[in-house]
């Protein structure tokens, strides 16, 4: 008899929501499903090294100032990347455990450059929005230079943190070798598939608008915009995901059936009902929608700091 088959379960359940602690640790979890030969001591002290800069204690920089792009949504990006990358390995596809380690790298720093400098005390990091990724990668080449990385290195992880940035052509990123295209591709799939099924995602957008206005992005007018376009924006990310991004974020349904034995693929389930909801009380209640936003409380929180 083979294993039974969960189904009640949803992606919130695995990991506590909003604990620092307790994603790094499915995060180290699931690197040991990957392979053996990565080195976790390493990984433990990069997650140390990237939670001093998010939390203001890294030399010559602020904490994270924006807080729709905040700590946590880089790890949820990170624990999306090694679980896809577990599902890669599942499916036969082989990565070096070293390349691995740098795109766990890639993944912790992909949004650095929306932190201050400590001499920088005019607004928020949300300000660097249009070119927060070139700014990652910079600050990236500093901390690896300090920390004796090879060139190459920089090389890799520079070409998958821009495999985040929605603007840019991936075509004309150059990429070391397949491998380190592959997991470029699936950080800029896990970049999209961590923030968009965080159990809070739609409350959190009220902090997105507040950093596509300091950022100046184009392309919005406002709130009420910005929540109705993330309805039509799910269908811009799958095309994405599975054309962009080649199709990467699928083989994390293979993780959830050998980690958790579900066999779903629990971040387009929770992708799916999000967006549903959101059709669902736009639509029913229009003028009223965050009496409709409920988690976390999230939206007193974004009361409280803009609209006292």
């Amino acid at each position: 008899m083979g294993k039974k088959i969960m189904k009640k379960i949803n992606l919130a359940a695995l990991v506590p929501n909003y604990d620092v602690d307790s994603i790094s640790n499915a995060i180290m979890e699931t690197i040991k499903l990957i392979s053996k030969e990565i080195d976790l001591i390493k990984v433990k002290n990069l997650i140390a090294e990237f939670k001093k800069i998010f939390q203001g204690e890294y030399p010559g920089y602020q904490s994270c100032s924006t807080d729709y792009h905040d700590i946590f949504h880089t790890l949820d990006a990170t624990l999306a990347f090694v679980r896809i990358v577990h599902g890669a390995s599942l499916a036969g596809k082989k990565y070096q455990s070293g390349d691995v380690f740098l795109g766990v790298l890639a993944t912790l720093f992909h949004d650095t450059g929306y932190i201050l400098p400590e001499t920088d005390k005019t607004g928020t990091g949300a300000k660097f929005t249009l070119n927060h990724v070139e700014l990652s990668v910079d600050f990236v080449e500093k901390y690896l230079q300090t920390k004796g990385y090879s060139d190459l290195d920089f090389e890799k992880v520079a070409s998958m943190i821009r495999c985040t940035g929605v603007s840019i052509d991936l075509t004309r990123i150059k990429f070391p070798y397949k491998e380190i295209e592959d997991l470029g591709k699936i950080l800029g799939a896990a970049d999209l598939i961590g923030q968009m099924s965080d159990r809070n995602y739609l409350e959190k957008l009220l902090f997105l608008v507040k950093e596509f206005d300091e950022g100046k992005v184009p392309g919005f007018d406002g709130e009420r915009d910005l929540f109705q376009k993330t309805i039509s924006f799910k269908k811009e990310a799958e095309n994405r995901l599975n054309k962009t991004l080649g199709g990467f974020h699928k083989y994390v349904h293979l993780h959830f059936k050998h980690r958790y034995n579900v066999d779903e693929d629990l971040y387009q389930e929770a992708i799916d009902h999000h967006i549903t909801y959101l059709d669902k009380v736009l639509k029913e209640h229009p003028n009223v929608y965050r009496e409709f936003l409920r988690r976390g409380g999230i939206v007193k929180k974004f009361q409280s700091k803009y609209e006292k």
